[in-house]
């Protein structure tokens, strides 16, 4: 068989043999048919709950995006692809002014808690009210040092 050619419809069907070099060589026309009625509506197809994103693959920068679709039923799962971006231009070095400086040792870091000394406290059992106070005073004492 050669080939096989659409006719319109109405057209009456056709077909062509040749021989050549002891083979047969068939050609086909076949008409289109007429457009049948329009069918009715179709059953509800199932319902889905979930969109599941299976994953996010990072590819080479330059490389297409891609998603993957799949419905399994009842999940819709996607797969994306996404290239990496090129690195971007480096910029100047920055230096930080004085007052930058002290503004962050004054503000961003705890105070010298050096000046807290050891508890010392020696705590009886059960405890006595006393020790329990010591204990909270100096806690007190600590956290105060660690204020920004």
């Amino acid at each position: 068989m050669d080939s096989i050619i659409t006719l319109n419809p109405g057209d009456p069907a056709t077909v062509g043999v040749s021989i050549t070099g002891g083979v047969l060589h068939f050609t086909f026309g076949i008409p289109q048919g007429t457009e049948g009625p329009q069918g009715g509506d179709g059953a509800q197809g199932p319902p889905f709950a979930n969109a599941v994103v299976d994953g996010v693959t990072t590819v080479p920068a330059g490389t297409p995006a891609n998603v993957g679709v799949s419905f399994d039923g009842t999940d819709v799962h996607f797969s994306f692809d996404l290239p990496q971006g090129d690195p971007g231009e480096q910029g100047p070095a920055g230096e930080v002014s004085q007052g930058d400086l002290e503004n962050a040792i004054n503000y961003q870091t705890s105070n010298n808690t050096d000046a807290v000394s050891a508890a010392g406290v020696y705590v009886s059992d059960p405890p006595t009210q006393g020790e329990v106070q010591q204990i909270v005073d100096k806690l007190d004492e600590l956290i105060q040092a660690l204020k920004r």
